[in-house]
């Protein structure tokens, strides 16, 4: 049988107040609960919302058994009140697709794999709600948004917080010699960021361990997680999602567009694939 390519979609997102978005609310629809946000006094309620197969919070090692950080709305409103900013980033999302192939448990594992590298890359709570495709959509959409905190939490701290908030994901430029790939304090490269870097790192993983699985369970499939531009494969432009398409994707839903889309961009890089390339090499991951 010959082994079909699936095109990774693992799109990766902020909730910041900036843009009107609240930690609580956003956990409370993808895990499809009711949580109240102290900081507003505002209720979210979508424990009517249909198309949630699960949910799950994992937690570093040493938070397991606490109080604060066992419980969805315990943790959302610690993180609310944590950060003080009127435009602060709340939270990290990845939102991840599977394989048609996967079943659950395979989709189970690979959330759990997922949360894991997280908490041992940015010591963070990970709450993940896996969907099932919406009612009328493509029955093989199953995917899962992947929460993380955007603060690390430190043991040695009187409130479990670190005091800084962890940099591998922000929009920093990095320092670099665009000929070389190296970095260096002379020359400043403004079109890569520590987060495009690591954001390409994470889709690398993502997809190996999407393989790994598929490669074990004996699936004919294979995760990609180069964009076309990588490949070096002539592709169409992407399409203006629209007002639709944009509330969609701003809410973590899936569009048909957003997902042509994704199969053609690196995320936030699309002028300078060879570039990262280089960095990551430098950094000892790729």
């Amino acid at each position: 049988m010959e082994m079909r390519e699936y095109a990774l979609y693992a799109n990766v997102q902020q909730v910041a107040r900036s843009t009107g978005r609240s930690s609580v609310e956003a956990a409370a629809y993808r895990s499809a609960s009711r949580l109240y946000d102290e900081r507003t006094g505002e209720v979210y309620d979508y424990t009517k919302k249909p198309n949630v197969e699960h949910t799950q919070l994992y937690v570093p090692e040493w938070v397991k058994g606490s109080d604060i950080f066992a419980i969805r709305s315990k943790i959302w409103n610690e993180v609310e009140r944590r950060e003080y900013k009127s435009n602060a980033t709340t939270a990290h999302e990845i939102i991840m697709a599977f394989p048609a192939e996967f079943k659950k448990e395979h989709r189970l594992e690979m959330g759990k794999v997922l949360a894991d590298e997280l908490i041992r890359r940015y010591e963070v709570v990970v709450d993940i709600g896996y969907h099932r495709p919406p009612k009328g959509g493509d029955d093989r959409n199953y995917y899962a948004h992947v929460m993380f905190t955007t603060r690390s939490f430190d043991e040695t701290t009187k409130d479990g917080w670190a005091k800084n908030k962890f940099r591998e994901l922000s929009k920093d430029p990095i320092w670099t010699d665009p000929d070389k790939g190296k970095p260096t304090k002379y020359r400043r490269c403004k079109t890569i960021t520590h987060g495009m870097v690591e954001i390409h790192d994470l889709r690398h993983f993502i997809a190996g361990e999407m393989n790994t699985i598929a490669r074990r369970e004996g699936m004919d499939v294979h995760t990609e997680h180069l964009s076309f531009a990588e490949r070096g494969i002539d592709c169409q432009s992407s399409q203006h999602l629209g007002p639709h398409a944009f509330q969609m994707e701003k809410r973590g839903v899936r569009s048909r567009i957003g997902d042509a889309n994704n199969k053609n961009i690196i995320f936030g890089a699309t002028q300078s694939p060879d570039l990262i390339k280089r960095v990551l090499v430098s950094k000892g991951k790729a």
